[in-house]
């Protein structure tokens, strides 16, 4: 047991912060949203919003980074998935 913690807590501290603050917005999203329009649609804003991001951050000299649109869609999954208990 205490080693299976051992390799969750591991791959916690292992994603970036900025992964996690997307993820963490995706969720925010999620629940912000899907009580007003409904889950399935709750879930389309999270992956717009998430592209869009990305697209914005780009034309601000930035770049694009799938893996963040990726961990605000996980956040918006979790947020589903929290509805579903």
């Amino acid at each position: 047991m205490k080693n299976a913690l051992k390799k969750i807590l591991n791959l916690v501290a292992s994603i970036s912060h900025d992964k996690l603050l997307h993820l963490f917005f995706g969720l925010l999203i999620f629940d912000y949203t899907s009580p007003l329009i409904g889950r399935m649609f709750a879930i389309f804003v999270v992956v717009l919003v998430g592209i869009v991001k990305e697209f914005i951050d780009k034309k601000i000299g930035g770049c694009v980074d799938w893996k963040n649109t990726i961990a605000t869609i996980i956040g918006g999954i979790l947020g589903f998935l929290h509805t579903l208990i």
